[in-house]
């Protein structure tokens, strides 16, 4: 099947007054939808070069700082809008497919 795409996607550094009401309105349309949905808070870097170029420590050191910034704000925000704590996770990785860090939201 083909992959879902997320149901926002925000590049990181992007002014919080442009996507907490887009974030709040899927929080919002998900829950109604499903009250126990599962809000998946995806963090992207892109992938560096291999491990012997120092690749690995770049990509943990930007991960650990979109994380700590826009992926734990998206993530505030969602349980803001009312998603239970328990229904929010993170995960973080490398990908290819950015060229920059990204956060996208997905729900299971």
């Amino acid at each position: 099947p083909p992959p879902v795409p997320p149901l926002i996607e925000l590049v990181a550094g992007t002014p919080q007054a442009e996507w907490k009401a887009p974030v709040d309105r899927i929080a919002h349309q998900a829950l109604a939808r499903k009250k126990e949905v599962l809000f998946v808070v995806n963090c992207l870097v892109p992938a560096q070069a291999g491990p012997d170029q120092g690749g690995t420590e770049a990509e943990q050191a930007a991960l650990l700082d979109l994380v700590r910034h826009d992926g734990h704000a998206v993530m505030q925000e969602l349980i803001d809008a009312g998603a239970p704590e328990a229904q929010v996770e993170m995960s973080a990785m490398p990908d290819s497919s950015v060229t920059k860090p990204t956060v996208r939201v997905y729900v299971r």
